[in-house]
């Protein structure tokens, strides 16, 4: 390395050799150079201070611990492993789930709670990574957590089911609301049939799928038999209207009662018992619409 326009008559000064001090000592060197010559000697004597130490602090942190590794201030940090108790609180959850479920007398707000409780149990189990000495016991514990779940879920789904059942034995729900308890049912027994053999819960599981079977043939029945029992229940309320009927906005009415209930009367399924009877009572009732109509057109014109 070369600095030019220190020498008297402008000649590259060369740091490696010592011609520049030789011209200081012989007071040959004009002043510009006796300056720049001073400041260069006390910059370089600075610098190599500072690596000295830097030498020195690598050192002693290497002697103090030999397999350690340099920090350096562009190094991502690492993050600390997943506490150890995580595991110990899942399975503390766990038993307070096991001790908080009902033995009998099943509700939903019950099993509301437990159903939250196996969900967090599997969020912490699921935290456990690969290298946690528990890894292995959380792998199975989860999956009968998992397990745990679907129980569960299948007794809320099927109490939920049962309500709506026992509110519509006065046969007032309609076609659409028995398909809607038959899904439920068939939801309840979808998660009945995914525990497994091995489970605990297997036994009960299987009682439970009975049941639920037979409530779900049950609400079937219900579905086919709605529509029926609903387009009779319209045209008995268009045949009392009709004894009433004074008006064109009655006659009116009476026309849209007896069109509903053909129209419930097409809705039986041809699996029913009461298929063949629905059908002549669905043209029975749209004939009575006519004549309702009629009925109205008549007092518009002023005909008796």
């Amino acid at each position: 390395m070369a600095i030019t326009n220190l020498g008297t008559e402008g000649q590259p000064l060369n740091l490696m050799t010592s011609s520049s001090l030789l011209l200081l000592n012989q007071g040959k060197a004009n002043p510009n150079t006796k300056i720049r010559l001073v400041l260069f000697t006390l910059a370089t004597t600075i610098a190599g201070c500072a690596v000295l130490i830097l030498i020195n602090r690598w050192h002693e942190h290497f002697l103090a611990d030999p397999g350690a590794v340099i920090p350096s201030s562009s190094s991502p940090s690492i993050s600390p492993p997943i506490s150890a108790d995580i595991f110990e609180k899942a399975l503390a959850l766990e038993q307070a789930t096991i001790t908080q479920m009902p033995k009998d007398g099943l509700t939903e707000d019950a099993l509301e709670q437990v159903i939250e409780n196996w969900q967090n149990a599997i969020r912490l189990m699921k935290q456990i990574v690969p290298t946690n000495e528990n890894y292995l016991q959380a792998s199975q514990k989860l999956s009968e957590y998992e397990n745990q779940l679907r129980y569960v879920e299948a007794l809320r789904v099927g109490i939920i089911a049962a309500k709506l059942t026992q509110a519509g034995k006065d046969n007032t729900l309609s076609l659409e609301e028995w398909e809607n308890i038959k899904r439920l049912w068939q939801q309840a027994m979808t998660k009945l049939n995914e525990v497994p053999s091995t489970d605990s819960n297997y036994a009960k599981a299987r009682r439970k799928m009975e049941e639920y079977q037979n409530n779900e043939s049950y609400a079937s029945q219900a579905s086919s038999l709605a529509p029926y029992i609903q387009g009779i229940r319209k045209a008995e309320n268009a045949g009392r209207s009709a004894t009433t009927a004074k008006s064109q906005e009655d006659w009116l009415e009476i026309a849209g009662l007896w069109d509903q209930a053909s129209g419930l009367m097409r809705k039986v399924s041809s699996q029913s018992v009461y298929y063949e009877t629905a059908k002549k009572k669905s043209s029975e009732y749209q004939s009575k619409r006519t004549y309702a109509q009629r009925q109205a057109v008549k007092l518009v014109s002023g005909e008796s």
